[in-house]
């Protein structure tokens, strides 16, 4: 599954290849596991309070206040 933003990002950055992957931009992010880190530490700093339907509450909650 790719991103379709992340693909236009990944083509104006690496405009040289047909089509770039993540790795082709750093070597470590073709290392699955890596890629997911990175991923769940954006999501955290992004949605402390989570991506569900509770975090959502969550933060409704603490922005009405």
């Amino acid at each position: 599954m790719v991103n379709p933003s992340v693909t236009t990002v990944l083509k104006t950055v690496l405009p040289h290849l047909a089509d770039p992957m993540l790795g082709d931009l750093h070597i470590s992010l073709y290392n699955k596991s890596h890629l997911v880190s990175l991923i769940e530490k954006i999501k955290f700093e992004v949605f402390p309070m989570g991506t569900d339907w509770e975090g959502l509450y969550c933060a409704q909650l603490y922005n009405s206040s």
